[in-house]
């Protein structure tokens, strides 16, 4: 059992269970904070597991960085798309160079593919033969897949069998629109 306190340590109740663990990094306003989390409401049922989508290429929502380390203790890339917005980042970014991972970082803020950003993954992506595994993350796994679905459409791949293969993280259809434009995008 664990006693609950709310603000200014008033007694909320007892709890009983799973023990939730915030981190804020740096003073983040409360209107941001709820921002961010009515933006990831649909989060996937599985959002805290990995989806491996290639050999060596995981994408993952929230997990927790030591099962990243036990899955792949040989060396991890590990790029966050996640804005300095949200919970966490800095957090996050300091405990997986702790950790030995190399952190890099790609701000992408919604369903939106831009080229810039795109283009600085493809590179990345391109060095990741340095390590055994790239983990790419974001909140809930859909930004995660909607960039490496652009990345696998630039390579190549069939738009329908790449939304296929990217279901079971990729869950909010503004995400699913957005590499559906791009697929069909000329400025590609």
């Amino acid at each position: 059992q664990i006693e609950c306190r709310g603000a200014g340590g008033m007694k909320a109740g007892v709890c009983l269970g799973v023990l939730l663990i915030f981190c804020s990094a740096g003073t983040q306003s409360a209107m941001a904070a709820e921002s961010v989390a009515a933006s990831d409401a649909q989060v996937p049922p599985d959002a805290g597991q990995l989806l491996e989508v290639a050999a060596d290429v995981t994408l993952s929502g929230d997990v927790d960085l030591m099962e990243i380390v036990h899955r792949y203790p040989d060396g991890v890339l590990y790029i966050d798309l996640r804005t300095p917005a949200e919970e966490g980042v800095a957090y996050t970014r300091d405990e997986a160079l702790r950790l030995g991972m190399r952190y890099e970082d790609i701000p992408v803020a919604g369903p939106v593919i831009d080229a810039g950003k795109l283009a600085k993954l493809e590179k990345l992506l391109g060095e990741r033969s340095r390590f055994q595994h790239t983990v790419l993350r974001c909140g809930s796994g859909n930004r995660a897949a909607m960039m490496w679905g652009a990345v696998r459409v630039d390579a190549g791949d069939e738009l329908d069998t790449v939304l296929e293969d990217l279901a079971p993280i990729m869950t909010k259809p503004p995400v699913s629109e957005a590499l559906k434009n791009y697929a069909d995008s000329d400025n590609r």
